[in-house]
C-alpha cells in the first residue's frame, strides 16, 4: 500500500484517479492491492501447515499497523496512535512525501511530517518512515506518486539527507523542545534508524502509470541507499519497498540482476502478504525467503508492512460492490478468523522465515468517498463510526493487551 496495497493491471486507474490533496497521510499505501492478490492458488512447491491452537511468543516488535487516518487533527492523530499502542502495537508505518516536503524546488516545509514523527514518539510506537512520491517538477508527471526522473535523482538524494538530518539520530527535530500533539508533554527523543524506500515498487500504480521495472526501482533504491549512507546516520538501515502479489519473488530475482550488490544495499526485505487465505499469505513469505536465501541473503530479515482482509461481506453494512466482489472480502467473522490464523501461522514460522514484524492495513474503515483501493473500504478493524469489529478484539488478544 498501501496503503497499502497490492495491485496489478488496472491498478493504474486507481492511481490516476487519486485526488492527492485529500491524501496527505498514509492512504496511498494501498492503491493497487485488490487485483494483484486475486490469484487463488498457492505458490508452486508450497506445503501445507497445520495451524497451532495457540500462538507462540512474538518477537519484540512483531505487532504493528500501517494505518490510514486520512486528514485528521493533531489531537485525533495523537489519540489514534496512543490507542494503537494500548492495543498492543509496537510499531507504525507512515509516508515521508517528497511532494509535500519540497513542493517548490528549494523550499522545504516540515509541518505534516513533524506531526507523524511526534505522534509516534509520544505514543511509544517505533516509526517506519517510508520515502514515497515526487513533486511534479522532479517527476515530470501529474501524479505525485511517480518517482523522480533520473536527472532529478540528486535532488531526491538531497531531500533524503535533509530528512535524516532532521529526524534521524542527532537530528535537529529532536534537539528542539517540541510539544506532543495537543500540548501534553514534550516529544521524547525517538529518532529513526530505519528508512524504507518506496511502496510496492513492482506494480505500476506506484510509478504514476509508468511500467514498474526492476531496473527502474534498482536505480531509485541505489540512489536512496547512497543518500542514507551519506547522511548524518551512515549506519541507518535501508528497508526494501514492500513487494506485493504472487510475482514478488520474480521481481526480487530481477532486482538482483539489476543491482548485483543488492545485499549490500538492503538490510531488510518487505513483503505485502495480501493473498486469498492465510496459508497463501505464508507461502508468499516462504517464496520470498527461498529467493533471498538463493542469493546469499539467508540472514536478512523479512517484514510484512501490510496484510489484510476486509469485512465487506458483512450483512447490514454499506460497502461498495467492488469491495464485496473483491477476493479479499469476508464477513466480520471471516475477517477475525483470517487475522487470527494469519498471525498464528506467521508466529509459528517466524524463526525459519526470520520474520520480525507484521502490520495490519488499516485500522478504521474510511468514509465511502475516500477509500484508495477496492478492499480498503472494509479492511479496518473498526467500523467507520468507530465500533469495534470482532477482528479488533482478536488483534488485541494476540498482541497480549486488553
Amino acid at each position: 500500500m498501501h496503503h497499502g496495497s497490492t495491485r496489478s493491471g488496472t491498478a493504474i486507474a486507481y492511481a490516476q484517479s487519486l485526488n492527492h490533496w485529500r491524501h496527505v497521510s498514509l492512504l496511498c499505501l494501498c492503491l493497487a492491492a485488490s487485483l494483484a492478490i486475486s490469484w487463488s492458488g498457492a505458490v508452486p512447491g508450497s506445503r501445507s501447515v497445520t495451524p497451532a491452537s495457540a500462538a507462540p511468543s512474538a518477537p519484540r516488535h512483531f505487532f504493528g499497523f500501517t494505518p490510514d487516518f486520512g486528514t485528521v487533527s493533531d489531537n485525533t492523530l495523537s489519540a489514534n496512535y496512543k490507542r494503537l499502542r494500548r492495543a498492543g502495537a509496537r510499531w507504525v508505518r507512515f509516508g515521508v512525501y517528497w511532494w509535500y516536503i519540497e513542493r517548490t524546488k528549494g523550499t522545504y516545509r516540515w509541518r505534516s511530517t513533524d506531526r507523524f514523527f511526534a505522534a509516534a514518539a509520544c505514543s511509544g510506537l517505533v516509526a517506519l518512515p517510508m520515502f514515497i512520491g515526487s513533486p511534479r517538477w522532479a517527476s515530470g508527471r501529474s501524479s505525485t506518486i511517480a518517482p523522480p526522473l533520473p536527472t532529478h535523482l540528486p535532488e531526491f538524494q538531497a531531500m533524503i539527507r535533509r530528512v535524516i538530518a532532521r529526524y534521524g539520530a542527532g537530528g535537529s527535530y529532536w534537539k528542539k523542545r517540541h510539544r506532543c500533539l495537543g500540548g501534553q508533554g514534550r516529544v521524547p527523543k525517538r529518532p529513526s534508524r530505519i528508512w524504507q524506500v518506496w511502496n510496492e515498487p513492482n506494480v505500476m500504480g506506484y510509478y504514476g502509470g509508468q511500467k514498474a521495472t526492476a531496473e527502474g526501482y534498482g536505480q531509485l533504491l541505489t540512489a536512496a541507499d547512497n543518500a542514507i549512507n551519506g547522511s548524518i546516520n551512515p549506519h541507518a538501515k535501508t528497508v526494501l519497498g514492500g513487494l506485493t502479489g504472487s510475482r514478488s519473488s520474480a521481481f526480487l530475482r530481477a532486482l538482483y540482476k539489476a543491482v548485483p550488490h543488492l545485499n549490500a544495499r538492503v538490510n531488510v526485505f518487505d513483503q505485502h502478504a495480501y493473498a486469498t487465505t492465510p496459508r497463501n499469505s505464508l507461502e508468499l513469505l516462504r517464496s520470498l525467503r527461498r529467493t533471498a536465501n538463493a542469493h546469499g541473503a539467508s540472514r536478512k530479515r523479512i517484514w510484512v508492512s501490510e496484510v489484510a482482509w476486509s469485512s465487506c461481506l458483512q450483512q447490514g453494512h454499506s460497502y461498495p460492490a467492488r469491495c464485496r466482489n473483491n477476493p479479499l472480502a469476508r464477513d466480520e467473522t471471516g475477517q477475525r478468523r483470517y487475522l487470527t490464523r494469519m498471525y498464528r501461522r506467521f508466529l509459528r514460522n517466524a524463526k525459519a522465515l526470520r520474520l520480525r514484524r507484521v502490520a495490519w492495513y488499516s485500522w478504521r474503515d474510511p468514509s465511502l468517498g475516500r477509500a484508495t483501493c477496492d478492499f480498503c473500504y472494509g479492511s479496518g478493524l473498526l467500523h467507520r463510526g468507530g465500533r469495534h469489529k470482532p477482528a479488533w478484539k482478536a488483534y488485541v488478544n494476540l498482541a497480549g493487551r486488553r
